[in-house]
C-alpha cells in the first residue's frame, strides 16, 4: 500500500465530508473516484476513513441535540454492534481501523454515560454490557486523549 495515497485519500475525505454542503464537492469526489478505481486497498482506505469520519460525526451531533440522542438511543444496541462488533458481529478489516473504531466507540460511550445516562436508558444497558463483558476493562484510553491524537496527526498532513 503506497502511504501518499493513503494520506492523500485520507485527506480528501475529511475534506469532502467536512464542509457541511448537501452536496460533495465534485472536483472532490472525481480525485476520490479516480483513486478508487486504481485499486481494491485504495476502497478499503476510503471505507475506513469514512467509517471514522461518520462516528465523529455522531460524536458532534449527539452532544448538541437532543433529537438526535433520542433517534441514535432508540437503536443504540445497533449503533454499539456496528462500532465496537459485540454479539458476535465483527469489525470490518483491516484490524488496525477496527481497533481505532472499537476505542473510540468505547470511549464515546463512557462519556455520553456520564453526561447523558440517566435519561437515556439504552445507554445504561450499553454502559452495563460494555463493563459485564470487560470492554471497559482495555487501554483504549480516554476520549480526549483520542481527540489529542487526531488532532495532532491532522497537523501532521
Amino acid at each position: 500500500m503506497n502511504i501518499e495515497v493513503a494520506d492523500k485519500l485520507g485527506q480528501l475525505i475529511k475534506q469532502i465530508t467536512e464542509t457541511g454542503e448537501w452536496t460533495l464537492n465534485p472536483e472532490k469526489l472525481k480525485t476520490i473516484k479516480s483513486f478508487c478505481k486504481r485499486s481494491d486497498v485504495n476502497v478499503q482506505i476510503a471505507f475506513d476513513w469514512i467509517r471514522y469520519s461518520a462516528l465523529q460525526l455522531i460524536e458532534q451531533l449527539f452532544d448538541r441535540s437532543k433529537y438526535f440522542r433520542d433517534a441514535l438511543t432508540e437503536d443504540f444496541p445497533v449503533f454499539t454492534q456496528l462500532v465496537i462488533g459485540i454479539q458476535g458481529r465483527k469489525l470490518p478489516p483491516p484490524a488496525q481501523v477496527a481497533t481505532k473504531l472499537k476505542d473510540y466507540g468505547i470511549a464515546l460511550i463512557k462519556s455520553w454515560y456520564i453526561r447523558y445516562g440517566e435519561k437515556h436508558r439504552q445507554l445504561s444497558i450499553a454502559y452495563d454490557f460494555l463493563l459485564d463483558n470487560g470492554f471497559l476493562d482495555r487501554e483504549g484510553g480516554s476520549l480526549s486523549s483520542i481527540h489529542a491524537n487526531d488532532y495532532n496527526k491532522s497537523n501532521i498532513e
